[in-house]
């Protein structure tokens, strides 16, 4: 493949997570930003690991995304062996998987090579990294040798794999100070970060630092925000719902706990979870041991139609992320962002970047983590005061322009144009 001729900046993004295929909503967020950039004028070339699910089944080795052209690397053979980027995730595999811990320095090795072949070979301007580790590293690495600008996106697990690595302190210095400009994702993410650094690199921190979250497509939620009217075949009249990863920091089991409390008002509620992960099994045998098959689903994994879809007949969006014992848990989750998009209450954990953009009352409800029954309180609440509900709504939609992707990308853009 051949870049477009007719744009003015080059830009590499390197990312360890990336859609499989149009409709997938893993790195969705990479990809929305790498394609809103696409039409400020940067021709965006993307550069992501070959995937492989369950059923061995391949993502190609090179393609157009819309308008992007993405590159994909093999990291191990033979490839059916891959275990860092496969369905568990990269830290849930890290951390299982004694083969994936052997594929970790195959895989920066590959990528560093991978990207220096593109450099080379597509005249790139400027580098774009999505996590400090490993694909931060590598562009601190190109910074170093080539002299390319280097803009770094922090996201949240991250800066919590670094904190556990040996030398993850040297290696975030170093990151730091051969990033030409920083985005983090919540100030929660931020503060983690600046922690790890010698006080000689605070500084240099703080000058190429940007608070900026990920961005959603305000658009797409809204269109569909009237759609609750008959689509959902239970007969319930009040659903909440739940979008993401079955993981420990989630925090899901906590939100289904909060479920015993409701059981009295089964007749009326239904819980919704979206989403596939390590702890699925876990969870539905929660369920069943606590008798609440008639109030919780489990509907697995998604696309991101129909991720729409369930936002638009949900009535209330639950967001229960937790700190883990390691002290990992999530910058500001994307999902919140869509759930404003979409109009809907938002009930969320008060830890990471959950009250950069939920201000309790106003716009959701923030409770203490792990607290089902402060859960349980606030859907009761939402159920029984349609007023409260509709005000929230109208201030969440309200709220979520300020994230949708034309401004996200634009304050992207700027960075990019004054490193050029």
């Amino acid at each position: 493949m051949t870049l477009e001729s007719n744009k003015d900046i080059q830009l590499l993004v390197l990312t360890s997570s990336f859609p499989r295929f149009i409709g997938d909503h893993a790195g969705i967020f990479v990809y929305e930003l790498a394609n809103a950039l696409n039409k400020h004028n940067i021709n965006t070339l993307v550069l992501a690991p070959l995937f492989i699910d369950q059923r061995f089944k391949y993502t190609k080795i090179s393609e157009k995304m819309g308008n992007l052209e993405v590159h994909r690397f093999r990291y191990f053979y033979p490839v059916r062996y891959q275990r860092l980027y496969r369905d568990g995730g990269f830290v849930h595999n890290l951390r299982s998987s004694y083969l994936a811990k052997i594929q970790l320095p195959l895989f920066v090795a590959v990528q560093l090579y991978s990207t220096i072949k593109i450099i080379v070979s597509q005249k790139v301007d400027i580098i774009h990294t999505h996590w400090m580790m490993p694909q931060g590293f590598i562009g601190a690495i190109m910074y170093s040798i080539f002299k390319k600008p280097h803009i770094l996106t922090v996201h949240a697990a991250d800066v919590f794999t670094l904190k556990k690595m040996p030398f993850g302190r040297l290696f975030a210095h170093f990151i730091v100070m051969n990033s030409t400009k920083i985005f983090v994702v919540s100030n929660y993410v931020s503060q983690s970060l600046c922690d790890m650094l010698p006080k000689r690199a605070i500084s240099e921190y703080s000058r190429k630092l940007e608070i900026l979250p990920m961005g959603v497509n305000t658009e797409i939620y809204q269109k569909n925000s009237n759609a609750k009217e008959g689509t959902y075949p239970s007969g319930r009249d009040f659903i909440v719902l739940f979008l993401g990863r079955l993981n420990e920091k989630k925090g899901a089991i906590y939100l289904i706990k909060s479920m015993i409390e409701l059981k009295p008002l089964a007749a009326r509620l239904r819980l919704i979870i979206c989403g596939d992960g390590p702890l699925r099994h876990d969870l539905e045998d929660f369920v069943r041991q606590h008798n609440l098959t008639e109030l919780v689903e489990f509907k697995g994994f998604i696309t991101n139609d129909q991720k729409n879809e369930y936002l638009s007949m949900a009535d209330i969006l639950v967001v229960p992320s937790i700190i883990m014992d390691s002290g990992e848990t999530e910058g500001l989750p994307v999902v919140i962002l869509e759930g404003l998009a979409a109009g809907k209450a938002i009930i969320a954990s008060n830890v990471s970047g959950a009250s950069d953009a939920i201000q309790d009352g106003y716009n959701g409800f923030l409770v203490e983590q792990k607290k089902p029954e402060q859960i349980a309180e606030k859907i009761m609440l939402l159920m029984n005061n349609l007023e409260i509900q509709r005000n929230i709504e109208m201030n969440a939609l309200k709220s979520s322009l300020k994230y949708d992707w034309s401004n996200i990308s634009r304050r992207y853009e700027v960075a990019i144009k004054e490193q050029h």
